[in-house]
């Protein structure tokens, strides 16, 4: 986040930037619709859309608006659901936070990524703050809010640009070391923002889709290969005995088709049922909603299927038709099998063991990582909590003790109740959003006399907050009924604000200093509190009784005493009782949030390991197949050896041992790809972290098993020969 200043500074390097913007996000009540509801809506500098490069689907952006601050640019979304898509809502009046906006236009439905219900412009050509900022905006540099959004001139490279901008930021740092000591200037390609976390999901997905591909491909082209062994005996007949070349090409291309057709049919069949379960299993994605089985996919799918079907069916007709059937009949005798054949055999079958090793792999590093979230120590207890997060107006609570008056009553109304066991609110609840970062000093230590402020996460929470959550008290107290306003400013600090600012974490009694003038007292010291499953490490928070600050913006806190979901009814209409004009709070059930912080690791999971048994079936039927194969061709020999006296068992033992060798080579050949592709994985989900070293053995014993099963019924058919009847038919 930056200042209005910092974006007055970088627009001065006009060879850096063609257009530099900037917005704010905020959350209003929009009212003159069908119903009063909540949006989330973003100010913007007057040339944002331009900066972007996006135009309006209806109507104009607020290039020509002057510095006229009651204009408003609907999105697509917005404009479709709360005004019922009407083609002439531009000069149409809506109410936000009972102030007056006139409709200017509307964006399309591909700027849905940028999660925002509407735009407006703010005073001074700047984004509007969330708050009151004094009546100069260009000049602040100690309050932050603003994301800037900025087009490189042409020619500029990627890793050039971020090295000039990181360059002017510390030229801007350095010439104000008062405001901007912890200040950190860097960019990011759009694209990112735009993909957000579905990227390393959908890299997931391509990487398991492209070797369940290639290991589809091995299996296919190991069982044509028996299977054309056999046919190319069959044609070379039918030439010996005066069938042409090209008759047999044709009938070659034939089969072909027809295995291309057929897989395409059900291939296109499985593509979109799996389309719609993909969509019902995946997590909320940004332009999920664009997600569809694409034509050109489908097409370029179809045509690698018939490509590679025509290949395997027409290449073996072409070497027939350059090469005489004599050698071909021939090699059905004893030394038939060859060395070239039988390394492609060995190759395909290690091949397809490495890969299902790779998928193996993934699948139980995600279960481990599953795991490893759910043991998360969240520090507070999310059973039977359920939250509801408010935004009251501005316009009818813009004095503090009016907010603090509403949420009093509300609790009050709340905690009566014989089956709510704790009633309390909070500013930031964990695993919900509305993070808010603040900047201190401590009296007589970090942040004095000219020193690096520290920053920790900031929230207002009522009596009872800390209860009602779960989170102990460990020194000093909580807060009371009496921290109100006109009595000393307190706050409480987590174990690990505490531990890292004060000699053994003895924070209770020290004094904060919030903006310039504002001294707090610390009365308390708390457990760690993780408000996201991929915190590694807790972080400082530091809270403040609300009714000393006070926040438009708050989530009340129920816990229950039976099934939290009852009280949702109860909630609304506390609040409708209390203020009707007031829209129904957002609600959810703590336990629902942390399954939806789960559900995007649950979901690779469940691909992968979906990929994984694909992986498991189509390497137990390839090595099945290719093994089987092997020992039907090698009858003749395994007939001469049983007539010469070799015990079976002896010869059970062999072909098994070719399948364990087969297996351990496999395994071999995938830990090592599994090693050279872990630091990928690890730059592209840092979230994996640890090693995979532990997993290999559990994943070699699968992968060993597999290829050992797989060759018991080829390796039991030696049981079935008869040298009498083999000789009879040679």
């Amino acid at each position: 986040m930056h200042s209005p200043a910092d974006l007055l500074d970088l627009r001065e390097r006009r060879d850096l930037f063609s257009a530099l913007s900037a917005k704010a996000n905020f959350r209003s009540l929009m009212t003159g619709t069908l119903e009063p509801t909540y949006v989330n809506g973003a100010s913007v500098t007057p040339e944002y859309f331009e900066t972007i490069g996006a135009t309006p689907l209806i109507g104009q952006t607020f290039r020509g608006w002057d510095d006229r601050t009651d204009v408003v640019v609907l999105s697509w979304r917005l404009w479709q659901t709360r005004l019922g898509g009407d083609p002439a809502v531009v000069g149409k009046i809506i109410l936000l936070d009972d102030h007056t906006y006139r409709v200017v236009g509307v964006m399309p439905k591909a700027l849905a990524f940028l999660e925002a219900d509407l735009w407006v412009p703010g005073p001074q050509g700047l984004p509007k703050p969330p708050f009151p900022m004094g009546p100069d905006l260009r000049v602040r540099r100690d309050l932050a809010y603003l994301t800037i959004v900025g087009r490189l001139h042409s020619g500029w490279k990627p890793a050039t640009a971020r090295a000039a901008v990181e360059a002017a930021g510390r030229a801007i740092v350095e010439k104000y070391p008062a405001n901007l000591v912890d200040t950190h200037f860097s960019i990011r390609p759009m694209k990112e923002l735009v993909v957000g976390d579905a990227h390393n999901q959908l890299l997931v997905l391509s990487a398991g889709v492209g070797l369940v591909f290639l290991l589809v491909c091995l299996s296919v082209a190991g069982l044509l290969l028996g299977h054309n062994i056999s046919r190319s005996y069959q044609d070379a007949i039918r030439v010996a005995l005066g069938a042409s070349r090209a008759q047999v090409l044709v009938s070659r291309l034939a089969d072909g088709l027809l295995l291309a057709t057929a897989g395409g049919v059900l291939g296109t069949v499985a593509s979109i049922q799996g389309v719609h379960l993909f969509m019902s299993l995946a997590p909320l994605m940004r332009r999920s909603e664009q997600v569809s089985l694409d034509v050109g996919v489908l097409l370029f799918a179809a045509g690698a299927s018939l490509v590679a079907s025509l290949l395997a069916g027409v290449l073996p007709g072409l070497r027939m038709m350059r090469s005489h059937p004599g050698p071909i009949l021939a090699s059905r005798g004893p030394h038939g099998q060859g060395r070239d054949r039988e390394l492609a055999w060995t190759t395909l079958l290690v091949v397809q063991v490495s890969l299902m090793v790779l998928l193996l792999l993934g699948s139980l590093m995600l279960s481990r990582r599953l795991l490893q979230l759910r043991a998360v120590d969240l520090g507070f207890n999310p059973e039977g909590l359920l939250v509801a997060s408010l935004v009251l107006p501005n316009q009818h609570y813009s004095q503090p003790a009016r907010i603090v008056d509403f949420f009093d009553e509300l609790l009050a109304r709340l905690a009566a109740r014989p089956d709510v066991e704790a009633a309390a609110a909070g500013l930031d609840v964990p695993l919900h959003q509305g993070k808010v970062g603040l900047h201190f000093s401590i009296v007589g230590g970090a942040g004095e006399s000219g020193t690096t402020p520290p920053a920790a996460w900031f929230s207002a929470v009522s009596t009872g907050y800390f209860d009602a959550i779960g989170i102990r008290v460990l020194a000093g107290r909580g807060f009371t009924t009496d921290d109100r306003v006109g009595s000393p400013p307190v706050a409480v600090v987590s174990e690990a604000m505490a531990m890292r600012y004060w000699l053994e974490g003895k924070a209770v009694g020290a004094q904060l200093r919030f903006g310039r003038d504002e001294l707090v007292r610390v009365v308390g010291v708390v457990s760690d509190v993780r408000h996201g499953l991929i915190e590694v490490d807790a972080e400082p928070r530091v809270y403040r009784p609300y009714a000393q600050a006070p926040w438009l913006a708050m989530s009340v806190v129920l816990r229950s005493r039976g099934d939290p979901a009852r009280l949702i009814p109860v909630v609304r209409s506390a609040v409708s009782d209390i203020d009707p004009a007031q829209p129904p709070p957002t609600i959810s059930l703590m336990e629902d949030s942390l399954a939806d912080s789960l559900r995007p690791t649950r979901y690779l999971f469940l691909i992968v390991g979906g990929f994984s048994a694909m992986a498991v079936i189509i390497t137990a039927v390839g090595l099945y197949g290719l093994l089987s194969f092997r020992v039907r061709e090698d009858e003749y020999n395994i007939a001469i050896r049983l007539a010469l006296g070799a015990p079976r068992p002896l010869l059970v033992r062999t072909h098994l041992t070719r399948g364990l060798l087969i297996g351990v080579a496999g395994v071999v050949l995938g830990a090592a790809a599994a090693v050279a592709a872990w630091p990928v994985v690890e730059r592209m989900m840092p979230t994996m972290h640890g090693s995979n070293g532990k997993l290999l053995p559990l994943v070699a014993l699968i992968s060993v098993l597999v290829a050992v099963l797989s060759s018991v019924i080829p390796a039991c058919h030696v049981l079935k020969v008869d040298p009498s009847q083999v000789s009879r038919g040679l």
